[in-house]
């Protein structure tokens, strides 16, 4: 099945259906009746439909200004919707060869432009591309098959019978593998389930205030202007202690702060070692020209000099400047098209990949929503005076006036996942109390009591078990804990002596992926590995089993979330509540006012009952706010 759009204006134009090799149809849709004909090939129940960018489809279908290839956009004025189509008798063509080989590169939907990303599929699946080639490739017949339509409808036909040919290769191969049935049942149960619900919350998108971006970006610039100034005073002083010639002062001075460049990490390097004269930390490697490198690890092991940390203040808030702007473009964007719904306000759509990682995971792009980040403080580089603001970029992400957000955030899954599958009974026994097993391992490993762990020795916790899971090396862990190598080093061998059932079993995980030449998720998904030819290690094949299952639960909670909501619940009327975004293991509910304690009462219900549904040992309890923005969450509610 594929679609025809009008070049100029992106409606659609023609609906192209293959049911045989060598037989495909055209529907005009600018002829009477022929859309009431297509919505009945749509809703007839039985066959399941097939397409290549199924949720690119759903947006042609349902009248979005992007279509197949495409994200969300403004709604136009085309009637043919998407209810008729029941959530699993849509099947994507690409979703499937990612199930089969979810590190296949003619996979990844982040490829622009449906045609030329269908061939690359066709030429991965053996066999596929020579027989949609014999079908469609030939002139004659293809006239001949398709009545000579004109060149959109032609392409339409042509893309339907590669979709046909690869699909019956594709069944094929499902039939030949032992877990052939497995992912038919994750196929129809999350995979294709989610792509209308995704391409629902591509349409409606999010509110974004460029209110408060613009407030957010001054402020920002401010704290990058604040240290350089800081800097270039604190250079000048100690060239002054140097320069003994007053005629020579002012100008050495001048140079100094002339040279203070923070986008430059040598001249960084210049900066602190050599004009502030403040000691490289012992290990600190040098980089070119022989300067010590100021990368995060070193300069974490520096924090406590005022200049070490207007560094770091620089270029942290660089990075949030970042996420500003796209963010501001996003809003602007979409102002321009029509999507403003108050002043400075837009309703963003990003774009959801489907199969942009083996793991499953759902990243988002134009904009990139999933790294929006948290809260962070600017506290003082220099002195009880240095004290800014706090940035919050998602608190530009908002609830229309009479609506609010509710926002539910799994709490450790990914931890709760591997207590699961390990059993290590220090993280089971810690989950099933309702209690903190990572400040409980922090309070064993400092022998202190439980109630005087501190943030950051429950963090070193944290950060450990991760990298335990993950096959984090030490050099990698220092930097997540600020830290140096050697200290990592012992924070890790301590955790690790708390959890001895997490090593064991990635031990197991290791061993049996070498025997099998694969890891598969908790949902019956596959990736195949050769621990033995150096390009992956167990902690490869840990991580994707822990992250796939986690993808895998995530979106049976969506599709469970979004029929509950459609449905209603008790306190909650039938569609009072939708789903505007997804991020990682969080999911962002748009609400009207007086539904909202309801709906997050919901929200919570559906998450917490996944465990249930795929029998684990431990309970999925969600961080559940309601909220007047995004960035209300993380202050614990509006």
């Amino acid at each position: 099945m594929a679609v025809s759009q009008d070049s100029s204006s992106r409606r659609l134009a023609g609906l192209a259906v293959a049911w045989r090799g060598d037989r495909v149809f055209y529907l005009d849709l600018a002829h009477p009746g022929a859309r009431a004909a297509a919505a009945a090939i749509l809703a007839r129940p039985g066959p399941s439909k097939v397409a290549f960018d199924a949720k690119g489809l759903l947006h042609a279908l349902a009248g979005t200004k992007a279509g197949p290839g495409g994200g969300g956009g403004a709604p136009s004025s085309c009637p043919l919707s998407t209810a008729p189509l029941a959530p699993s008798s849509l099947i994507d063509v690409r979703l499937v060869a990612w199930l089969l080989d979810p590190d296949c590169p003619a996979v990844d939907d982040g490829h622009k432009g449906g045609d030329s990303a269908l061939d690359r599929l066709l030429d991965a699946h053996s066999g596929a591309a020579a027989d949609a080639a014999a079908a469609v490739g030939r002139p004659a017949t293809a006239r001949a098959r398709v009545a000579a339509p004109p060149n959109r409808c032609r392409l339409a036909c042509t893309v339907a019978a590669k979709v046909w040919h690869l699909h019956q290769h594709q069944q094929a191969a499902l039939d030949a593998r032992p877990d052939g049935g497995a992912l038919r049942a994750a196929l129809a149960a999350r995979e294709a389930a989610i792509v209308p619900i995704l391409a629902r919350m591509e349409v409606s998108g999010i509110c974004v205030d460029a209110n408060v971006l613009e407030d957010d970006w001054l402020r920002l610039k401010d704290v990058q202007a604040r240290a350089v100034a800081w800097l270039e005073c604190a250079a000048g002083e100690k060239v002054a202690e140097r320069v003994r010639s007053p005629g020579a002062l002012a100008a050495a001075i001048r140079k100094a702060k002339a040279e203070v460049d923070l986008t430059s990490p040598a001249a960084v390097s210049v900066l602190l070692f050599e004009t502030l004269a403040i000691p490289p930390p012992p290990g600190a490697t040098s980089g070119r020209g022989g300067l010590p490198l100021t990368n995060k690890r070193v300069l974490a092991a520096l924090s406590h000099y005022p200049a070490v940390r207007a560094v770091r203040a620089y270029r942290v808030a660089g990075k949030r400047l970042e996420w500003v702007a796209e963010l501001r473009d996003a809003v602007a964007a979409e102002a321009r098209a029509g999507g403003g719904v108050l002043p400075g306000v837009a309703r963003v759509r990003a774009t959801t990949r489907l199969t942009a990682t083996s793991t499953g995971r759902l990243p988002l792009e134009d904009p990139a929503l999933q790294t929006v980040p948290r809260a962070v403080d600017f506290d003082g580089f220099a002195g009880p005076d240095g004290a800014l603001f706090r940035c919050a970029p998602r608190r530009a992400i908002i609830a229309l006036p009479a609506s609010l957000l509710v926002v539910a955030d799994y709490r450790q899954l990914e931890l709760r996942i591997a207590a699961h599958l390990s059993k290590d009974e220090e993280l089971v026994r810690g989950f099933a109390a309702g209690g903190d097993p990572l400040a409980a391992v922090a309070a064993a490993v400092h022998s202190i009591p439980l109630a005087s762990v501190t943030p950051a020795q429950r963090f070193a916790a944290k950060t450990v078990a991760y990298g335990l899971m993950y096959g984090m090396g030490d050099g990698k862990l220092a930097d997540g804990l600020d830290c140096g190598a050697a200290d990592a080093a012992r924070v890790r061998a301590a955790v690790v002596g708390r959890l001895g059932g997490l090593g064991a079993w990635l031990d197991k995980v290791g061993d049996s992926c070498r025997k099998n030449g694969y890891v598969e998720t908790i949902g019956g998904r596959r990736r195949a590995l050769d621990l033995d030819s150096g390009a992956a290690h167990a902690g490869t094949a840990a991580s994707f089993i822990v992250q796939g299952s986690a993808a895998d639960i995530f979106k049976g909670a969506l599709v469970d979330l979004d029929r509950t909501l459609a449905l209603g619940a008790p306190g909650l009327a039938p569609g009072a509540a939708r789903l505007v975004l997804q991020v990682h293991d969080e999911v962002v509910v748009e609400v009207g006012k007086e539904w909202a304690e309801a709906a997050a009462g919901v929200v919570a219900d559906v998450l917490a009952r996944q465990a249930d549904a795929w029998g684990l040992l431990v309970a999925l309890p969600a961080k559940t706010a309601v909220v007047a923005s995004w960035g209300g969450s993380d202050e614990g509610g509006a």
